[in-house]
This record gives structure tokens, C-alpha cells and sequence, in this order.
């Protein structure tokens, strides 16, 4: 993820050229650009520069896009500091960009735009969303939800877990739509998924409560884990109160509960 405060200079408070800026941007550093603005537009860019949502300027309202942490380096960001010729190779102490470095980077992100523009496939990075027969499309929802990364360092029941972030503090972590009952090895089962791993959590704590949250959980090699559970009938879907996660979401988890049902598994059998 990037973020680029001079993006919403009143210079450039034009659509067209804001939305070019910011899928510039996502390219030549190769990360998901996320662009909360209160006066120009707000936008989600995936590495490749296509826009997967937006808000337009003069509009109110929340968009939701998946992204994913990145660590490349790319030819821009690992060598934008230097230039052709002159004293010694480095950009003037002033801070100013080289017009050499200037007139290259100009050049890079027009090829990079026009091949944007004329090239048809879809970004590999772009979400895919499942069921969207019988599901909210979830480009369609307004609401956001906080994000949070760390390492399980207890499951204490079949749904909750204790969570230390990055930031360093311990958060308690429930799954959202699973509810009783649970099969009997339920815990284990969850254990094995995230215990001692690193998870994302999206959810919205409360004011009063801010180490409680309930929300969506993600471990790199299970995937979402409610889901999951709920798949495998280690658990019943229970409905959670609005905005804790997204209808889509929620949807899939229902579909989960259903496939257990038709498969007869975990305490459906």
C-alpha cells in the first residue's frame, strides 16, 4: 500500500488527471494505492494501475475493495534518487526531482497509461467474487471495516481467539456468523487452523470496547476462516448485528452452513 499526500494538491483537482496520478502511482511503486480524500475523489488501485473502486469528487460514502500487503521493489522506488551525469549521480539537496529523472518518469507513465487503457485482460490481482448469483455483489456496498494483523496466541473457544497485533497490543478476536452449537472438535479444529499463525482480521470495535472486535479472519494457507468452520459443520451460522462485516460475506458463510448441511458433516452428520 502506498500513500501519496501531494496526490490531492489543488493543482491537481481535476478527475482525469487525479485518477491517471494515482494509477501512476500504483505502478511505478507496485503497490494497492488507497486514497481517502475529503475533497477529491477516493480510490482503490490495484499494482497493475486498474481502479477497482471509486468515489467520485462532491460524493459521500465508503467503497470496499481486497487488497494485499506487497514487499517488490521497483526500478522507481529503488532508484529514484538517483540521476544521469552531473554531481556524482544524486538529486540536488534542495529535494527538487532532476529534469533528466523528471523527463524519464513522464515517459515510463505514459507507456504505462497507454497500455492501460488499450489492453483488455483483467488484472490477475483483481478480486473474483464467488456466488454472486445469490450474493450482494460487494463492489455494490458502502461500509468499511478496520484492519487488523498479528499472531494468535490463544484460542480460547471454538470462535474466539486472543490476537497480538503488529502495533504490539493483545486483542480478542470472535468469528463472525459462527454460533452454537459447535462440534465437539470444533477448538482443535480451529487450533490447527490459526494457532501460534499470523492472521488479518476486518471488523469494527466498538468505542467502549476497542480490544474486542468481531470480524472476518484470514490465515494465508486456510483462507477465511468462519468460513471454514462453518463448511466442515463444525459450527451453526448465526446472523450478526449489521455492519459487523459485509452482506457479502455473510452470504457466502450461509452458503457454507448450507453445503455442511447437504454434505452431512461435523454436527450435521
Amino acid at each position: 500500500m502506498t500513500k501519496q499526500p501531494d496526490l490531492l494538491a489543488p493543482d491537481v483537482f481535476d478527475t482525469l488527471t487525479l485518477d491517471r496520478r494515482l494509477r501512476l502511482r500504483a505502478v511505478e511503486t507496485d503497490r494497492y494505492l488507497l486514497c481517502a480524500g475529503t475533497t477529491g475523489i477516493s480510490a482503490i488501485v490495484d499494482p497493475a494501475g486498474q481502479l477497482l473502486q471509486q468515489l467520485e469528487m462532491g460524493k459521500q460514502g465508503i467503497i470496499y475493495a481486497e487488497f494485499q500487503p506487497r514487499t517488490s521493489m521497483t526500478p522507481y522506488v529503488r532508484f529514484d534518487e538517483w540521476r544521469v551525469g552531473g554531481d556524482g549521480g544524486r538529486s540536488p539537496r534542495d529535494g527538487s526531482t532532476p529534469y533528466t529523472t523528471f523527463v524519464i518518469r513522464q515517459v515510463v507513465a505514459s507507456i504505462a497509461l497507454v497500455a492501460l487503457t488499450r489492453c483488455a485482460t483483467p488484472s490477475p490481482s483483481a478480486p473474483v467474487f464467488e456466488h454472486l448469483d445469490e450474493c450482494v455483489n460487494p463492489d455494490r456496498e458502502s461500509m468499511s471495516w478496520r484492519l487488523f494483523q498479528g499472531r494468535v496466541i490463544e484460542v480460547t473457544s471454538a470462535r474466539t481467539f486472543r490476537l497480538r497485533t503488529d502495533e504490539g497490543y493483545v486483542m480478542n478476536v470472535s468469528l463472525a456468523n459462527v454460533g452454537e452449537p459447535v462440534d465437539a472438535e470444533a477448538i482443535d479444529f480451529l487450533r490447527k487452523m490459526i494457532g501460534g499463525k499470523r492472521v488479518s482480521v476486518m471488523g469494527n470495535p466498538s468505542k467502549d470496547h476497542p480490544r474486542d472486535v468481531v470480524g472476518e479472519v484470514d490465515e494465508e494457507k486456510a483462507g477465511e476462516i468462519s468460513r471454514q468452520m462453518l463448511r466442515a459443520g463444525a459450527a451453526t451460522f448465526v446472523k450478526e448485528p449489521a455492519y459487523t462485516l459485509s452482506d457479502y460475506s455473510e452470504c457466502l458463510h450461509r452458503i457454507a452452513e448450507r453445503e455442511a448441511k447437504a454434505a452431512r458433516v461435523g454436527i450435521w452428520h
